[in-house]
């Protein structure tokens, strides 16, 4: 029996990687549960697999949960003619490995929280004997510090806090200062001493 391995990478982040063997008859919902256990995700948002050529360039999705959008079918780009072609979408918990794979260096693009994204670069380096005391997916070969969850807007910095609380006179100053004009440049009957 033999075992598919995986080399994984984080986009942006150079000194973390880990390797994975993960079993052709596991699911790709198995694989995703061991990525969020290894990489320390909360596994409360949604994730794809995509099946991905030579130039990491998405090909397929493996989702986890059906979204049940236009009749599961997506647009891929087609490698030979460059052309986009209508593919199933398929679900993690029905899609087995072995299912897919079909080159010895098969990748894939792993995405995990589609509103503050974690893109992973996986790539099958070898085929591998089974440790049959072992329980699989198994990761090995763990390399730097995981990489903390990424924040949707950057901390702001201690300088720009304000403390003041904003009152009436400096809301009428910020409304004076932003349109250019201030009330009595307004006549009751129109607009008529604003200068162009």
């Amino acid at each position: 029996m033999h075992a598919y391995r995986f080399h994984v990478t984080v986009e942006n982040v150079d000194d973390f990687s880990f390797e994975i063997d993960v079993l052709p008859q596991q699911r790709f919902s198995d694989f995703h549960k061991a990525i969020q256990t290894i990489m320390q995700f909360e596994g409360q948002e949604l994730a794809s697999f995509y099946v991905s050529n030579n130039s990491w360039k998405k090909k397929m999705e493996i989702t986890l949960i059906d979204m049940n959008i236009d009749e599961d079918v997506a647009l891929y780009e087609d490698d030979e003619n460059n052309k986009f072609r209508k593919k199933k979408v398929l679900l993690m918990d029905k899609t087995k490995l072995s299912d897919i794979i079909e080159d010895p260096h098969q990748r894939f693009i792993y995405l995990y929280d589609f509103l503050n994204p974690w893109v992973l670069y996986i790539e099958m380096i070898k085929i591998v004997d089974v440790d049959k005391t072992a329980t699989y997916p198994l990761a090995d070969k763990i390399k730097g510090h995981i990489p903390t969850k990424k924040t949707t807007s950057p901390p702001v910095p201690e300088q720009e806090k304000t403390e003041e609380p904003l009152t009436n006179s400096s809301l009428d100053d910020y409304q004076e200062n932003e349109d250019g004009f201030d009330d009595e440049d307004i006549q009751e009957d129109g607009y008529d001493n604003i200068q162009l």
